[in-house]
């Protein structure tokens, strides 16, 4: 089996970015950077995740996409109508052949 027929499903991802408005109140914006995404979102099996020089405990589920999609730490990934938050980006392997993320649900 392939990785790509692993893939079971499709994400979009957003970027989220932060400005002050007018009262100084923190505005959040999303923009979508990339939509169709081919990837597979599985449930956390708890412990710990590390990469990024970061370490979490916090995430939900994890997902699997392929490289080559600019996705960072704080962007939301929107699968199967609910949103999750990137909390790490992991080059899954180390060999650049797939990405982990790992995601904490928000909705």
């Amino acid at each position: 089996m392939t990785f790509a027929n692993l893939l079971n499903t499709t994400c979009s991802i957003k970027t989220v970015t932060q400005s002050r408005d007018a009262a100084y109140g923190v505005t959040k914006t999303e923009a979508v950077r990339y939509t169709g995404v081919p990837c597979r979102l599985d449930g956390a099996s708890g412990g710990e995740y590390r990469g990024d020089n970061r370490i979490t405990s916090k995430a939900t589920h994890k997902l699997f996409m392929r490289t080559g999609y600019n996705v960072n730490v704080k962007d939301v990934v929107v699968c199967g109508g609910k949103s999750y938050e990137v909390l790490l980006v992991i080059d899954a392997g180390g060999h650049g052949h797939h990405v982990e993320l790992a995601l904490e649900l928000v909705q």
